[in-house]
């Protein structure tokens, strides 16, 4: 009887658990999945003159949003670092605060870290504009939404075609 008891106790003990535990799996990743936006529409790029310290006007051709983030495009390849340079344009305060780029595969819910940095002075294309250098590397290619962090705060998504 008493070990009929102890069984019985043990098994609704480790139900309860391993019930938590599977929850708590199935929570982090849902969470994982609502950071990525629901549509995964290529962003189209757009093009920026910046005119640089020197006075000479620089066009930059930008894949991102022109009222919040963006970072200079050209074909992105898997395991092949892309040296880029990424703007602001929206209207907080920016400099200095931290700021993570992350990217998810489509059909995937593993979060990738490409890039931790910080936009500073120092780092302008021109005396009007906030930038950021960054070097991302995508591990594999297909279609990724790249998710733009400041001070661990999802401010924007891209979607990026890489070969």
């Amino acid at each position: 009887m008493k070990r009929s008891v102890i069984f019985t106790f043990c098994i609704l003990i480790g139900g309860v658990t391993g019930g938590s535990q599977s929850t708590f799996q199935k929570q982090e990743s849902k969470s994982k999945m609502e950071l990525a936006s629901d549509s995964w529409a290529f962003t189209p790029p757009f093009d920026l003159m910046v005119t640089a310290a020197d006075g000479d006007n620089v066009n930059y051709r930008i894949l991102g949003q022109p009222d919040t983030f963006g970072f200079t495009h050209s074909p992105l390849v898997a395991n092949k670092p892309h040296k880029s340079l990424w703007f602001y344009f929206g209207e907080e305060e920016i400099l200095d605060v931290p700021i993570q780029i992350k990217a998810v595969k489509k059909g995937s819910d593993k979060i990738e870290i490409l890039h931790t940095g910080s936009f500073y002075e120092g780092a302008e294309a021109g005396p009007d504009t906030i930038n950021m250098p960054s070097l991302l590397t995508f591990p594999s290619s297909g279609t990724w939404q790249v998710l733009v962090y400041a001070d661990k705060v999802l401010k924007e998504t891209l979607v990026v075609e890489v070969n």
